[in-house]
């Protein structure tokens, strides 16, 4: 969903994981949540970030602090690219809803939205 919400808000976005479940495709209702929103997220296939993803890109937004510890560890010289994205709008962490019912999944949709579009406002003002 981030991945979505990030290109439809302007960004060059890309997700990844740190789980390995390459290949497997987006949840059907994250799918569904996001075509609410007129975003497609149906051809979206995992894949496990990488050292390079992590060398080209800007910023590293990750939904939760377990995730910008793994980071850290184990991509050391990139930890000053990888901040908690519910940090720009004050909301910490947003977990995952994998398992969950499709109102966690679109709680989850209105907390990613708010945090990239409050990021969208703090990098337009520098």
């Amino acid at each position: 969903m981030a991945e979505g919400i990030g290109k439809m808000l302007g960004f060059e976005a890309f997700s990844r994981g740190i789980l390995g479940a390459d290949g497997l495709p987006a949840d059907e209702r994250a799918v569904a949540i996001c075509k609410e929103h007129d975003i497609d997220i149906s051809h979206h296939k995992a894949s496990t970030v990488t050292e390079k993803d992590l060398e080209e890109a800007h910023l590293v937004l990750c939904m939760e602090n377990k995730h910008i510890e793994y980071l850290k560890q184990w991509f050391p010289l990139f930890a000053h690219k990888v901040y908690l994205l519910g940090g720009f709008a004050g909301i910490g962490e947003i977990d995952d809803p994998i398992g969950c019912n499709i109102d966690k999944y679109r709680e989850t949709f209105e907390k990613i939205m708010r945090s990239i579009d409050a990021l969208k406002k703090i990098l337009e003002k520098n």
